[in-house]
């Protein structure tokens, strides 16, 4: 188990200044990721996490790392040095689109530290089965990374799932369970990730609802369906507001009061044939029965 501080750097680096990255404002020089990725790795090395290797190998593995401030427990995935493969069950991992967190830079700094890892760094890991992951960043990618078994009959496989970097086909989410099954059957180890299964599903989702629209709604705000949605004239901007949270799947209306949020979001819920609603509101506003009884 790894813990404590992070382990002292290479002796050389000790003359070297460190910079410290302002907390409140982008240096000039930097791009925002990048500098929101220096805050994390710049927080992270004044953590005091424990570590517990929860895998079979000594740096790219499964870890447990504890914060014993708050009490909270994460599991992190090693699986390579390159920022993008990596994973964290923390919240701010699963939304900052940085590839990174506190609790992956601590990690890989302290095994990064330790002398015996740096070799198994520099040569990477190859396992033996092939996966599939999920590669974070502005844009989530699903890639497939082949293993040294059955390599030859994995990567004919992917021809037409997968393009020539690896990268999941837009047109391939909707047919993945086929070369899943293939893929189990060539080597009964293959894996596929959690969080690139759900990503895939999102995805699928979203093909999903953009295909009724497309057939609901063929000419957008013009269609005349439209008319018979609700029991009141929409105006362009809400039509456009009901689309846009039908399509999206999740979304904030965020227009001024008085422009008809609330019969957007009826009107979004009516075309998502939703059958339950949690509606959050101010204890002074009442009749909600009455006003979507009014739509």
């Amino acid at each position: 188990m790894l813990s404590g501080k992070n382990s002292p750097k290479d002796p050389k680096d000790k003359d070297k200044k460190t910079v410290k990255v302002p907390y409140h404002h982008k240096p000039a020089d930097m791009s925002i990721d990048a500098w929101q990725k220096a805050l994390r790795r710049q927080f992270a090395e004044t953590q005091n996490f424990t570590v517990k290797n929860i895998g079979s190998h000594p740096v790219f593995s499964d870890f447990e790392v504890h914060n014993p401030q708050s009490g909270n427990t994460y599991k992190v995935a090693v699986r390579s040095e390159e920022i993008g493969l990596n994973f964290c069950t923390c919240p701010d991992f699963k939304i900052n689109t940085l590839g990174t967190c506190k609790h992956l830079e601590y990690t890989i700094s302290n095994l990064k530290g330790i002398n015996a890892n740096k070799a198994l760094f520099k040569t990477g890991y190859q396992r033996p089965y092939s996966s599939v992951t999920l590669r974070y960043g502005e844009e989530r990618k699903v890639v497939l990374r082949t293993g040294t078994e059955h390599a030859k009959e994995i990567t004919q496989l992917s021809q037409g799932y997968f393009d020539k970097d690896g990268v999941l086909l837009p047109d391939a989410y909707d047919r993945f369970e086929e070369f899943l099954k293939s893929a189990l059957q060539i080597d009964p180890d293959f894996h596929c990730y959690p969080d690139a299964t759900e990503y895939i599903v999102e995805v699928r989702e979203n093909h999903n609802r953009q295909n009724i629209l497309a057939g609901k709604y063929p000419l957008g705000i013009e269609d005349k369906v439209f008319d018979k949605l609700l029991r009141t004239r929409l105006f362009p901007y809400q039509k456009e507001g009901i689309l846009f949270a039908v399509r999206t799947g999740r979304s904030i209306i965020a227009d001024d009061m008085g422009l008809g949020k609330t019969v957007q979001a009826i009107g979004a819920a009516y075309n998502r044939k939703i059958k339950k609603l949690s509606i959050i509101l101010l204890s002074k506003i009442l009749g909600v029965k009455e006003i979507f009884r009014g739509f």
